[in-house]
């Protein structure tokens, strides 16, 4: 993209193209937070005034919008503004998805993917973010199969074997689980999974060598990723505990807690409802955000 801008500064695609990038880099922890949000903001609005009428740009603007401000009512503007603009864009589509699933219609959000797939059919993320959405709904099969499908696009794709591997954890096949814990990239989530199927397979002794393991490399700054494992093994008040310590520094991404399998057991813990209030995300929070959603369309 840089290259592209090298040639032609006033490309909006390659703007665009950018703030995608630099959003993606600060969960790769190639960027931090901060510096990830301020780049892509300034992409987007770079490229918004070159042209206007750029699809992608208005879906990259709604998902910065969705996950950084936590604004589902903003981001409907601008997702309903991209598929406007361009219905078939993949970028559009995969931003209808994401507010979708974060409203809970996972229906839609699997028509989206699947027709978000069918334009770009290799962009390993569409099919990556499309078993997201299987996984959502409960539909583990076809989720494992657009998973298999993304990795066998790019094999090294962030968090797509160790998302084939929560699956398989999931469907109580550890042998699996283990095989794609094993070969996913991300240093974080292959620890995890590691210490997820020690647990599962009866070693405890290896469950707390690699449990110490994961807490002190990667609590301090993804305390949710702590409190999945407590909550998998059943220790709620660690789990909230942990989930506690990433409310008070911010950070990213909680707003997906909701759909993360491995903190099923907590929903029934009257403390969910108190921590997805702190999200703006409980059950009368979202009524409302729907409601919004609605009177605008």
């Amino acid at each position: 993209y840089k290259q592209v801008l090298d040639i032609d500064p006033e490309y909006a695609p390659a703007w665009a193209g950018l703030a995608r990038n630099y959003r993606n880099m600060t969960v790769t922890d190639q960027l931090t937070e901060a510096e990830g949000i301020r780049m892509g903001r300034q992409a987007i609005n770079r490229a918004l005034s070159l042209d206007p009428g750029l699809a992608e740009a208005h879906a990259r603007l709604g998902l910065m919008v969705l996950e950084v401000d936590v604004d589902p009512v903003a981001a409907s503007r601008h997702y309903r503004k991209a598929a406007e603009l361009n219905p078939n864009d993949p970028a559009a589509l995969s931003g209808l998805a994401t507010l979708a699933v974060f409203l809970g219609d996972f229906e839609s959000a699997i028509e989206m993917g699947e027709r978000a797939v069918l334009r770009d059919p290799v962009d390993a993320l569409g099919h990556l973010d499309l078993g997201g959405y299987y996984a959502s709904a409960g539909r583990y099969l076809d989720a494992l199969v657009a998973l298999k499908k993304a990795v066998t696009l790019n094999d090294e794709l962030y968090a797509g074997w160790y998302q084939i591997g929560i699956i398989s954890l999931l469907e109580n096949d550890c042998d699996a689980a283990l095989v794609a814990f094993e070969k996913e990239n991300d240093a974080e989530y292959k620890l995890k999974g590691r210490t997820l199927c020690a647990y599962e397979r009866g070693d405890l002794a290896l469950f707390e060598k690699l449990f110490i393991q994961l807490r002190e490399e990667y609590g301090a700054q993804w305390p949710s990723e702590i409190a999945h494992v407590y909550a998998w093994v059943g220790d709620h008040d660690a789990a909230f505990e942990w989930l506690d310590k990433a409310l008070a520094i911010n950070e990213g991404g909680l707003t997906a807690s909701p759909r993360i399998r491995l903190m099923d057991s907590l929903q029934n813990d009257p403390r969910w409802q108190t921590f997805l209030g702190a999200l703006g995300i409980n059950n009368d929070q979202m009524q409302e955000i729907r409601d919004r959603i609605a009177q605008e369309q």
